[in-house]
This record gives structure tokens, sequence and C-alpha cells, in this order.
């Protein structure tokens, strides 16, 4: 079971997999998040493959199928908001529960398709998150196409929840016979609710001066890390039927700097990608960019910060970009990147 244990860790060096494929960040060229490699094309293409199973086994559900307007609606909702992201989340699971049936050998084509199963249930949650991210971020786009909530306005809140009550009652029709179906569930409702903490503390952090790194960390940590990065890696080991304890130091703390890495780049995206409104900045958000900006600033610069930042006003948007850039905020964050893959490189070499 050591050895067991130690291959798992070790297995999390597809962190230093990713880090590098974001090597190449820049404003100029926003890193393409469906570019990270985490599973090989072909398991990314199955993957997508076995949507539509997916699809039907949630508007076919009692509950709605009696109903065709709300099983249309499902259909568009589904379509719209799980197909063209990033996938991070549900691809590290199927990297990690691969591995670990893989290692046990006894990985086989009806094990991938359960997997798929389980890594859509997690994409339907984070489907949720991100609706409800987007509606607490006016954010009028997302993936380069409007925004669902800009699309479909107020309803937009209750199609988050639609697509919330569809995951849970996917994976109890999917997994409820397992023994262990109660950690499954806690690990997804737990994880959420860490994402919903993290959201919450975001938004309650008004005063400017309280835009720390130490507060954009622990923002990450409950924001990203716990639905991204943490509940994959642990969803896999439960569905592989292995007990194993990710809050230790060690392997909590590698699923925890990617996922901090990950807010950091969205943070770079929402403010540097061609034609960003700088949302983050209007909307006065506690990000690793202003946090960098205020500790690394001169006095008059952190003056200016503090007149301009949480200003609808594009001028003032642009202000604060501009110190952004006065102060290399990139190389900050290159610096951060290389800080971060070496303690991994060290991590890995124990």
């Amino acid at each position: 079971m050591v050895r067991k244990l130690t291959s798992v860790c070790k297995f999390l060096s597809f962190p230093v997999m990713m880090i590098r494929s974001i090597r190449s960040f820049s404003k100029s060229k926003i890193s393409n998040k469906n570019s990270f490699g985490i599973i090989s094309k072909e398991d990314a293409s199955k993957f997508l493959a076995f949507f539509p199973k997916i699809v039907n086994d949630v508007v076919d559900q009692n509950l709605m199928s009696s109903i065709p307007e709300v099983k249309k609606r499902m259909k568009r909702l589904l379509n719209f908001n799980l197909t063209h992201g990033s996938h991070v989340a549900p691809h590290l699971f199927l990297n990690c529960y691969k591995f670990l049936e893989n290692y046990n050998g006894t990985f086989d084509a009806h094990k991938m398709n359960v997997a798929f199963k389980m890594a859509w249930c997690m994409e339907m949650m984070s489907g949720m998150l991100l609706i409800i991210d987007d509606i607490l971020d006016q954010a009028d786009e997302r993936r380069g196409e409007k925004t669902w909530y800009k699309l479909e306005g107020p309803q937009a809140l209750c199609d988050a929840f639609l697509l919330r009550s569809g995951s849970l009652l996917l994976l109890e029709k999917y997994f409820s016979h397992k023994e262990n179906y109660d950690q499954i569930r806690s690990t997804i409702v737990r994880s959420e609710l860490n994402a919903a903490i993290g959201e919450t503390f975001q938004f309650e952090l008004k005063d400017i001066e309280s835009f720390t790194i130490e507060n954009f960390r622990k923002i990450s940590e409950y924001k990203t890390t716990a639905m991204g990065f943490y509940a994959p890696v642990k969803l896999a080991c439960l569905l592989s039927n292995l007990n194993i304890n990710l809050d230790d130091s060690n392997s909590y703390s590698v699923l925890n700097e990617l996922g901090i890495m990950y807010q950091m780049l969205n943070d770079f995206e929402d403010c540097f990608k061609e034609n960003s409104p700088g949302n983050d900045i209007k909307n006065n958000i506690c990000t690793i960019l202003i946090a960098m900006a205020l500790e690394k600033g001169s006095v008059e610069q952190r003056k200016t910060l503090l007149n301009c930042y949480g200003n609808h006003d594009a001028r003032k948007v642009d202000i604060v970009k501009s110190i952004y850039q006065e102060l290399e905020l990139e190389n900050e964050y290159e610096k951060y990147r290389k800080k971060v893959e070496l303690s991994f490189a060290e991590y890995y070499q124990k």
C-alpha cells in the first residue's frame, strides 16, 4: 500500500506538464486552455463523444420527461455550457482514474465509460459554478461567446440550479450502488460548498487594502482548487476503491499550488486578453494582479490604484492596466511559475 500511495503521489507530476504548457503566456498570447494536454487527444475525443448519452440521461429523468419545453431548454443549456470549455477538472479526473486502474491492471472500455459518466457529472457542477461566476462578475463573454446569463437574463440563475440538480441526479443514477457512494457524493458537495465560500469571500472583500497575496491565495484555494483540482483526484481514488488521504500536506499542497496557478492565469487573461473590458478591475475584485501591484508599487502608484481600481470608467481601467505593465507583473507571474515548478520537481525527486 505504501508503494501504491507513493506512485499516486508521483502521478501528480501532471502539474509540471501542465505548467510547462503555459510557459509561453504573455499579454499578446493568452494561453489556450484547451491545449493543456492533461489527457490524450483520443481520450478527449471519446469524452466528448460520450456527451449525447449524458444529455439523454438527464432529460429522460422522470422529473422532466413529461415537460417537452423543459427538456428542450435543458438540452440547449447542456450543449451551450458544457461542450466548449477547457474541461480541466474532468480531464484531470480521467487522467488520474486511468492511471490508477492501469496500475491495478483492471482498466478496460467499460471502466472508461464509467469514468466518462463521473467526469460529465463533474463538468455539470462546474458549469453551474461558471454561470453563477459570470453573473457575479457581470461578464459579457466566456470562451469568445456571450455568456449564458447575457443571453438568457435572470433565467440563467434557475438554469444553474438545473445543472446542479441534474448532476446530483445522474450521480445517484450511476453510482448509488457503490459502497462508497456517500463519500463520492460528499466529495462533490463539499467541493461545491468550498467554491461557494471562495466566491463569497472574494465578494465580501470590498476594501482594496485587503487585496493581499495571502487573501488571493485563500480565495483561490476555496474557489478554484477545491472543485477544479482536489475533487477530480479524490474522486478518481474513490472510484478506484482506494482510500488515500489527499489531505496530507504534500499531496494537498501540490493540488493547491496548481489551483492557485490556474486562478492566476484566469486573472491575467481577464486583464490582458485582447479586447478584454477588465471586469475584475471594474468590479473591484481581489486578483493576483492588484495584490502584486499594491505590494510592489511605489507610493504614487499605490495612490493611483486606490483612486482608479473598482471604477467602471474605461480611462481609469486603462490606467490600472498601465501600472500593471509598468510593474512588469507578467514577469512576476513567470518567476512564480518557475518557483512552483521547481518545488514540484524537488518533491517528485524525494
